[in-house]
């Protein structure tokens, strides 16, 4: 994963495979960032902790993943990143073309 920090501005790029997921947890005096069409969302907060912004990714990309987050002040922006990476085998892809092209074949997992 390559990053870079302008000012106050920090850049990530991060190549990824098939299907993939990711999640962003934020904390800190976020006053920016490059998803949803820079429209920021309200923090969530948990007991006792710190607010904090949270984005979900997914989809499968054969690009560069490159995003910025931009923060308001010179207080510390902790950014937490879980990233999902699956590459799918041959036996996987037969399975997943029996499905129509507007389908969107999804794993679960229960207990």
């Amino acid at each position: 994963m390559e990053h870079s920090l302008f000012g106050r501005c920090l850049r990530l790029k991060r190549s990824l495979e098939e299907v993939w997921v990711a999640i962003l947890n934020i904390t800190g005096p976020l006053s920016n960032w490059s998803f949803a069409d820079n429209k920021l969302s309200g923090p969530e907060t948990a007991e006792r902790g710190p607010p904090s912004y949270i984005c979900r990714l997914t989809g499968a990309s054969h690009e560069n993943w490159t995003f910025w987050l931009e923060a308001s002040n010179s207080e510390d922006l902790r950014v937490d990143v879980a990233v999902l990476d699956q590459i799918l085998v041959d036996e996987t892809k037969k399975l997943k073309a029996l499905f129509p092209a507007w389908a969107d074949v999804i794993h679960s997992l229960s207990r």
